[in-house]
């Protein structure tokens, strides 16, 4: 299902002790929160920035949610709404799965995780090379098996690293040595584990 069409008609920010409301997202960056009428309709949206291109008076194209239990909605997607000669939708690029923006997330995250890992196991990398070296091991575990880029497979394979990292501060699976690979190691099990569920939620019976 594609995007939906429509107008905004009306925005306003979303104030917080009398500043703008804002939360990070999952890659850590500043979003800033917005109330929008958008045909009738109302919700909130996010924008990197205080002043998104998407003004009161323009035409979007854009996602909903539907507020469980509320009459409100969740826009989402928000793009700047173009047409041809013939009236059809132009110059409107749908980024989700840009493989040159879902390499750089991989990356950024790996830098993180490898943070992440310092930090969980109280201690401290040699020096800013060894950070880097080990933030392209994690990225190229990120990105394995990925002939076309999609966000959705990178962001389950971040996420699965990022809980082994998290489950290596235990005493009882806290590696002595090669925690870099010690992560990865617990993340290829987790992620065949996953690889195993079905659609109804149940792991595959596996060949006797």
């Amino acid at each position: 299902m594609g995007k939906l069409i429509g107008t905004i008609e009306a925005r306003k920010p979303l104030m917080t002790n009398g500043e703008h409301a804002t939360y990070k997202n999952k890659m850590g960056k500043t979003m800033y929160k917005f109330w929008l009428t958008i045909d009738g309709k109302q919700g909130d949206a996010s924008s990197t920035g205080t002043d998104p291109a998407w003004k009161e008076g323009r035409k979007i194209l854009y996602n909903e949610t539907k507020r469980e239990g509320k009459d409100s909605y969740n826009f989402s997607g928000i793009e700047l709404y173009k047409e041809d000669a013939k009236g059809n939708p132009s110059e409107y690029k749908d980024r989700y799965n840009d493989p040159g923006s879902i390499v750089k997330s991989s990356f950024t995250s790996a830098l993180s995780l490898v943070h992440l890992l310092y930090d969980k196991l109280g201690i401290e990398p040699k020096d800013l090379e060894t950070i880097e070296k080990q933030a392209w091991y994690f990225h190229e575990w990120i990105m394995k098996d990925q002939d076309t880029p999609s966000k959705d497979y990178m962001y389950h394979r971040r996420s699965i690293l990022e809980t082994a990292i998290k489950n290596m501060q235990f005493s009882t699976i806290r590696p002595e040595k090669d925690k870099i690979k010690k992560a990865v190691e617990i993340a290829d099990h987790w992620v065949a584990l996953m690889m195993s569920i079905n659609n109804e939620g149940n792991t595959e019976p596996k060949n006797s």
